[in-house]
């Protein structure tokens, strides 16, 4: 009787199995993902528009998640908490982009209006994208566009501008830290396109009458270097208030070999690394007695 059940229980098995097998000769639905919009690269761009010269639009590239043969249109939105407007702070080449046949991305261009930027002025752009088009996707269909009166290290600048009081002066000698205190810039000399010279007034806080001056290269905007000119006998330095066996002697100072200075045109901010010294005697060790001064207004 057990073994009648069991050949019984297996062809029940079989005839089941067989009503779920597949026929090959059938075909059947499938299921396509649908075509996505987005923008591509990032998320938040900053746009200067600011200066007296042209300003250049910025391009800004959307794509879709597949390709096929026939043109797509992406639509773009735009909205600006800050109440920037189409034709007064910028134009939109378009609101719609056109993906051509056979390709997944496409570019269009934001034009800042410098008309519409009086100094000063921030605007925030919403670009979105929308329907009626292609899906927006659920990753990058929106960005921000910070514009307006913003200052890259690149922009053209005037050494006139360095002119003035920096309240926010500090210092390190070694480890031992001072300020803030305040330096002044009195005095700037062009010497090419992209270079200059300071004269800094007030550097180290002790009464010296020299001004200590320091040249400028902005060759490669993203790398400015300050570099100090040498001073071996500064006027109204006492070399005492570093070491009391050489009271009464002046103190020299001069660039840090090793630890280029360097200054920032946007922030007017001077990070200038020097090495002091004793006239006529020598100069202190560094890095322990590496002499930074931070200019800041």
């Amino acid at each position: 009787m057990k073994l009648i059940n069991k050949l019984v229980f297996a062809a029940s098995l079989l005839a089941g199995m067989s009503l779920v097998s597949c026929d090959k000769t059938k075909v059947y639905p499938t299921t396509e993902a649908p075509a996505l919009a987005h923008f591509l690269k990032t998320s938040t761009i900053q746009y200067a528009v600011r200066g007296a010269g042209p300003i250049a639009p910025i391009t800004i590239g959307v794509g879709t998640s597949d390709v096929t043969n026939a043109d797509r249109t992406v639509t773009i939105s735009v909205t600006s908490p800050t109440g920037a407007a189409a034709g007064t702070q910028y134009n939109l080449s378009s609101n719609t982009v056109t993906i051509a046949a056979g390709t997944a991305t496409a570019d269009f261009q934001l034009q800042g209006l410098l008309t519409g930027y009086p100094a000063g002025r921030l605007d925030t752009l919403f670009l979105t994208v929308t329907e009626p088009s292609v899906k927006p996707a659920a990753f990058l269909s929106k960005i921000t566009v910070v514009m307006g009166d913003i200052c890259s290290e690149g922009d053209a600048f005037n050494l006139n501008d360095f002119l003035g009081d920096y309240a926010n002066t500090n210092e390190t000698l070694g480890t031992s830290a001072y300020g803030p205190y305040t330096t002044s810039i009195t005095a700037v000399t062009p010497l090419t396109a992209t270079t200059g010279t300071i004269s800094v007034a007030n550097i180290f806080d002790d009464g010296w009458q020299d001004a200590i001056d320091f040249t400028l290269d902005w060759t490669d905007p993203n790398n400015k270097v300050a570099t100090c000119v040498q001073n071996s006998a500064i006027a109204g330095s006492d070399a005492g208030t570093l070491n009391s066996a050489y009271s009464g002697m002046l103190m020299a100072i001069r660039q840090a070999n090793g630890y280029p200075g360097t200054f920032s045109s946007c922030d007017q901010t001077f990070t200038l690394k020097t090495q002091l010294g004793v006239s006529g005697l020598g100069w202190f060790g560094i890095p322990a007695n590496l002499y930074t001064i931070n200019l800041a207004r």
